[in-house]
């Protein structure tokens, strides 16, 4: 339910995407809680959740410049398809299950917020870490993907701009993955371990609790679904999260999330392999604390799988529509993402000490 007050509201960003959440009516006017120092031990020192998003930051740097050094170190630079495992990388790419190390940057840029005036944006870094397990095990992988935000709100009445991190937060899956047919078809499931850590540099641009919570995914591909060469991934995850931590003045955090997975890859669209179209790659969120929905994406994108050179890339744009009456009406969203296929090959190698090695080729 609604709080009778008028929340001004503000962006906090979730792996995928962002919400909108209420800053509540006293800080709406400019007034400052005295007393959340002593209730609250992220904000108990003002350099806590600083040095939070610093180390966030470190360990994000590390995951851009590990793989880099790490590939021009690679003697080799062959690439072969696997074809029964649905190792196609354009399917890879787009595949939030992937085993795949990947660096995506991302910028969602919102015209205009309601109760505020100018426009909000939020660029984000995520790299995904997968680790490969031993091929007996029935979880073949943990994939990892880390969301770190800095989020520029929009003018809020008696707050004005403000720029900063956003809260942090991580994905942790154990997935099992099942090849169907010898063309690339498979099915995949798992488990989500989520945290999100309060690492927001200001009340304006994070939740200040410290949320946990469980959830489930699972993705079926398909493959010569019109074409011989086309494919269509299909399927979704969704996680609870609630607050156990956090600034005592801050409202709690109770929230769903959840996102369908429609992705076509086409065989040659333009004359040229590697694109596909598919919903928007953001969640839907519904907020127990309020009683409705904060985010209902509706639109599309398009994108292509690419390289630069020798590097696998990947970008899209998107434009969706949000159903709910939450603050923000559209949203436009462009990543680039970075894969690293011959760095999961050296990975899988040291892991599996001589094992099978699965390398991904672009189409």
């Amino acid at each position: 339910m609604r709080s009778e007050f008028c929340h001004s509201r503000a962006l906090t960003v979730t792996p995928i995407g962002a919400e909108i959440f209420s800053i509540g009516p006293a800080r709406a006017e400019g007034q400052h809680d005295l007393a959340k120092a002593s209730q609250n031990p992220f904000h108990a020192w003002p350099l806590f959740s600083f040095a939070v998003a610093k180390c966030l930051s470190l360990v994000a740097l590390t995951s851009i410049l590990a793989p880099i050094i790490l590939a021009s170190m690679s003697a080799s630079t062959a690439v072969a398809q696997d074809k029964k495992g649905g190792g196609d990388l354009s399917t890879q790419a787009t595949n939030p299950a992937a085993a795949l190390i990947q660096l995506q940057l991302q910028d969602q840029f919102i015209p205009s917020t309601q109760n505020a005036s100018g426009v909000a944006n939020t660029a984000i870094i995520q790299p995904v870490y997968p680790f490969v397990l031993d091929k007996d095990y029935y979880f073949n992988s943990v994939i990892t993907r880390t969301t770190i935000p800095i989020v520029t709100t929009a003018d809020l009445p008696s707050l004005g701009r403000t720029t900063g991190l956003g809260d942090t937060t991580i994905l942790a899956v154990p997935v099992h993955k099942t090849p169907i047919g010898d063309k690339g078809g498979f099915f995949q499931w798992g488990p989500i371990a989520a945290t999100t850590i309060p690492s927001a540099t200001n009340d304006e641009t994070g939740s200040g609790k410290l949320s946990l919570g469980p959830g489930l995914l699972g993705f079926r591909n398909f493959t010569k679904v019109f074409n011989d060469g086309d494919s269509l991934l299909v399927g979704g995850f969704g996680y609870q999260q609630w607050s156990v931590a956090g600034e005592g003045s801050r409202q709690d955090v109770s929230k769903f999330y959840a996102a369908p997975v429609v992705v076509y890859h086409f065989d040659t669209l333009f004359g040229e392999k590697g694109w596909y179209a598919g919903l928007p790659d953001d969640l839907w969120t519904y907020d127990f604390e309020e009683s409705e929905f904060t985010s209902i994406p509706l639109g599309a994108r398009l994108g292509k799988v690419f390289k630069i050179g020798k590097q696998p890339a990947n970008a899209f744009l998107q434009s969706w529509y949000n159903a709910a009456d939450s603050g923000v009406d559209y949203t436009i969203k462009f990543i680039f993402t970075f894969s690293f296929p011959e760095i999961m090959r050296w990975s899988h190698n040291v892991g599996q000490l001589g094992g099978e090695v699965k390398v991904y080729s672009v189409v």
